[in-house]
C-alpha cells in the first residue's frame, strides 16, 4: 500500500495501520485516569485519617480548686497544654476562692 492509497482509504498521514493509534490513545487515557483515581483516593484517605485523629483526641479544662482534697487525675498519655491562674475576685461569692487555677489538657482516647 502506498502513502497515496492509504490517504485515499481514509487513513491520516503518520497513523498506525489497523487502529493501533486509537488503541494506544485509549490506553494512555485509561492509564492517566487510573493515576487520577489513585491521587483522589490517597487524598480522601489522608482527609479521613486526619478527621479520625482529631475525633480520637480528648480535650478539656479542669479548675484545680474544684477538685476534692486528695483527688488525683491520672490518665495515660494525657498532656498539659496550659496552666494559668486567674483572678475572679470581682465576680465570686464569699464561699468561692478569689483566684482560680485553670488546667487545660489533651490526650488520646
Amino acid at each position: 500500500m502506498t502513502a497515496l492509497s492509504g490517504r485515499a482509504a481514509g487513513q491520516q498521514a503518520g497513523a498506525l495501520p489497523g487502529g493501533r493509534a486509537e488503541r494506544r490513545a485509549e490506553r494512555t487515557v485509561l492509564r492517566r485516569l487510573r493515576i487520577a483515581v489513585r491521587v483522589v483516593f490517597a487524598e480522601l484517605l489522608c482527609r479521613c485519617l486526619l478527621w479520625w485523629q482529631a475525633r480520637s483526641m480528648v480535650k478539656g479544662t479542669v479548675i484545680a480548686e474544684s477538685l476534692q482534697i486528695g483527688a488525683e487525675l491520672r490518665i495515660a498519655g494525657l498532656r498539659l497544654t496550659r496552666l494559668s491562674r486567674q483572678d475572679f475576685s470581682k465576680s465570686v461569692t464569699a464561699a468561692q476562692p478569689a483566684v482560680w487555677t485553670i488546667v487545660d489538657f489533651e490526650g488520646r482516647r
